[in-house]
């Protein structure tokens, strides 16, 4: 049995794990709403290098780089941070992780194409 002082000490920490778990929900859902509006937007920016290419406007450049750059890149440079960004490193895990998404029949947008 618990003494009293320690029944407050229990709760608290109980309150705290709550807490923290509650708030990790919410950052994950936080991160998974921001990777379908990238993807969105991707996939709007691929609507428009096409319609601007139709219409003889030059498409690619510094816009065709968001079509290559997978949302998982971000989570990767997150946990890498950034003393690790533009290492290649990271680079190999991003390839590393997209080419196991793509193994599982994921695809992303075919930037090379725009």
């Amino acid at each position: 049995m618990l003494t009293p002082g320690l029944d407050v000490v229990v709760a608290f920490g109980a309150a705290e794990l709550e807490l923290a778990g509650r708030r990790a929900g919410e950052a994950y859902e936080r991160v998974k709403a921001a990777a379908g509006a990238y993807l969105r937007a991707q996939a709007e920016l691929a609507a428009a290098a096409v319609e601007a290419r139709a219409a003889g406007v030059e498409a690619g450049g510094r816009w065709a780089g968001w079509l290559q750059t997978p949302p998982e890149r971000a989570v990767v440079e997150a946990r890498a941070g950034d003393a690790w960004v533009g290492d290649r490193r990271v680079e190999e895990a991003v390839e590393a992780v997209v080419g196991v998404l793509r193994e599982h029949g994921f695809q992303g947008l075919a930037g090379e194409e725009v």
